[in-house]
């Protein structure tokens, strides 16, 4: 795993104050296919009932497009600042998950992969 320096100035506004954050990432689907953005089926139940019952925490991203073709090179470069025009961006720059860390957030990975 690359160091990076820590951020300069980074402040956690919500200081002690609990809270939990989910980010789930899913791969090898369409939303064409998927009840929470429209199709008739429903394929997605779970994530359709969070959404009912936090109205206002729940955010299903609809304007998003990959940056890469593959999902492992996706995943190098998600929750980065690299993005088509600057892919390598990720190997120097801290990403999202370098500033939840040193933000003191606890970061807990899960895949089936």
């Amino acid at each position: 795993m690359l160091k990076y320096p820590p951020l300069k100035n980074l402040i956690d506004n919500n200081g002690a104050t609990p809270r939990t954050l989910v980010l789930a990432i899913r791969e090898s689907t369409s939303r064409n296919r998927m009840s929470l953005y429209g199709y008739g089926r429903q394929t997605t139940p779970q994530l359709s009932a969070l959404k009912a019952q936090y109205p206002n925490n729940f955010k299903a991203f609809t304007d998003v497009v990959t940056s890469r073709p593959y999902t492992i090179e996706v995943l190098q470069q998600a929750l980065t600042f690299a993005d088509q025009l600057h892919p390598e961006l990720y190997k120097t720059a801290p990403s999202l998950i370098n500033m939840m860390k040193q933000a003191g957030y606890k970061i807990f990975w899960i895949t089936n992969q």
